[in-house]
């Protein structure tokens, strides 16, 4: 069989349409992710939080002491937060005594107050008196103006021949000056009154900028006093979620497994730290699904519309309008089987993202050490080895799949190597 361009443009704009879909459907897995990643970042943001004060309960040294103990975070002691507390409020308190003490600070009324301050008032009639020597100086702002004063154009220094190109270019940038100065009759006449207003400016100037600079400092230690008494009354909460940084940071860097044995020491945490540790396996698991998932199938989808795009227009040329299609290439092209297989792709990305977005059964977790959350969250009913800490894990577990626990009905820890004799504690079946 023969396939003509009729047929390759007809199955061309169906197979386009539902590179579309897929491309669209692709397109709110992606606006997904990214909500819903925002959202459990934040559900993880109040888990660590919730975790670090049930740890840390109070700012004190025997808090932070026991603390350490149960976390085994000697560094946490060591830091001496409330040491560092201290030392802040004592500078702070410091120099506040010394910015209420200084004049600029003490007499900032007098000084600054808008209506009557001496130094508002003081720049005010500077800045009056100055502006229509300030207006000339501008109204005489020209590109050629300081050529003009070099070889004293309009004074009796000015020696430059008529017939030189530059005489020309002088005589018409000082005319251009002089029309600024409807009343003036010269070049002489406005440039006296510029040389005057420069020799004003040049005066009063360095006064105004010194009043100014003093209004500033004297602004910037009544903002200076603001900071400082707002750093003296966070003092103790700033220090507190410090050192609760520093605790989280600790309990990161934790392997999975000494996690249990610090909740050996605090039982009731055992679901926080759990539920921590399933939010960010979910915000790591979404961004892989999209890394590894969504964004391949994004590409794959673009790649196969532009090659369509281009090709639809080539066979819309007049010059090939007779081509023909060998039945092999053109059947094996728009398969239906290929369109079958994108829909599976794209469903079971978005079956992926759905369950490890949903999940919330955080007290089925495990802290042994080769528990594989993406197990717990999927149910063991989905494949994961795109991602390489999955894959790793498989490849070390072969023998073994991901059953519920056949007492309780929950999903039990896996990746424990299991026994010949079938149900590990962990959950697994061998299946030999």
């Amino acid at each position: 069989m023969i396939y003509r361009v009729e047929d390759f443009r007809a199955r061309a704009t169906t197979r386009l349409t539902e590179l579309r879909q897929a491309r669209s459907r692709l397109a709110e897995q992606r606006r997904l992710h990214d909500t819903r990643r925002a959202e459990l970042v934040k559900r993880r943001t109040d888990a660590t939080e919730e975790l670090t004060r049930a740890l840390l309960p109070a700012f004190t040294v025997e808090a932070l002491a026991e603390a350490a103990r149960v976390t085994g975070f000697p560094g946490l002691v060591q830091s001496d937060f409330p040491g560092q507390a201290d030392t802040e409020s004592r500078s702070l308190t410091a120099r506040i005594e010394q910015i209420e003490a200084d004049p600029r600070y003490r007499d900032r009324r007098l000084l600054r107050d808008p209506g009557v301050g001496t130094l508002t008032r003081a720049i005010a009639e500077l800045q009056e008196f100055r502006e229509p020597f300030a207006v000339v100086v501008e109204r005489c702002r020209h590109p050629r103006l300081a050529r003009l004063l070099e070889v004293g154009y309009g004074t009796s220094r000015y020696a430059v021949a008529f017939w030189r190109m530059s005489y020309y270019a002088d005589w018409k940038a000082g005319d251009e000056i002089l029309e600024r100065f409807g009343e003036k009759k010269s070049f002489a006449e406005v440039l006296a009154d510029y040389l005057e207003a420069v020799r004003t400016l040049e005066t009063y100037d360095p006064r105004l900028e010194s009043l100014r600079a003093e209004f500033s400092a004297g602004v910037g230690l009544e903002e200076e006093l603001g900071a400082s008494r707002e750093g003296l009354r966070s003092l103790e909460p700033r220090y507190y979620g410090l050192a609760r940084i520093a605790l989280a940071d600790h309990l990161e860097a934790l392997p999975q497994e000494s996690l249990g044995d610090v909740l050996s020491n605090v039982p009731a945490l055992e679901i926080p730290v759990k539920k921590w540790l399933g939010l960010d396996h979910q915000v790591r698991y979404l961004d892989s699904i999209r890394d590894l998932q969504i964004e391949p199938a994004c590409e794959d989808v673009d790649r196969e519309i532009r090659k369509l795009e281009k090709d639809n227009l080539k066979y819309q040329r007049p010059k090939n309008a007779g081509a023909v299609f060998r039945a092999e290439d053109f059947e094996r092209r728009f398969d239906p089987a290929r369109t079958e297989k994108l829909k599976k792709r794209v469903a079971r990305i978005g079956e992926a993202q759905e369950t490890v977005y949903a999940f919330e059964r955080y007290d089925r977790g495990s802290f042994v050490r080769d528990f594989l959350w993406w197990d717990l969250l999927t149910d063991g009913r989905i494949d994961g080895d795109f991602i390489p800490e999955v894959k790793t894990h498989h490849d070390a577990h072969p023998g073994a799949r991901y059953e519920r626990s056949l007492d309780t009905g929950d999903l039990s820890a896996a990746g424990a190597a299991v026994s010949s004799s079938g149900v590990t504690r962990d959950g697994l079946l061998d299946a030999s």
